[in-house]
């Protein structure tokens, strides 16, 4: 999965993540898709440190990342994301 953007002060701008790196694994778990990214990271809380795989320009990189907390995003930007939509219902 290419990183398009990085959030300026987020946890990966801290841990040295980089726009265009291509984030190959969290953890032990290899990552092919954007849900693979939502299913690795749901088995960690924020304050964890996790280990992930980047490659970079064709070399791979180890980093450690101190996990903070999802800023801006709710329930339904992710459930739409994973193509299904909330109820419109009150």
């Amino acid at each position: 999965i290419m990183i398009k953007d990085v959030v300026k002060n987020s946890a990966a701008e801290k841990a040295g993540v980089k726009k265009n790196d291509y984030l190959l694994a969290i953890g032990d778990q290899r990552i092919t898709t954007r849900e693979g990214v939502f299913e690795a990271l749901s088995k960690s809380k924020p304050g964890q440190t996790i280990e992930i795989l980047l490659n970079r320009g064709g070399e791979e990189i180890k980093l450690l990342v101190k996990l903070g907390r999802r800023q801006g995003v709710d329930r339904s930007d992710v459930q739409n994301a994973m193509g299904s939509t909330l109820s419109t219902r009150k």
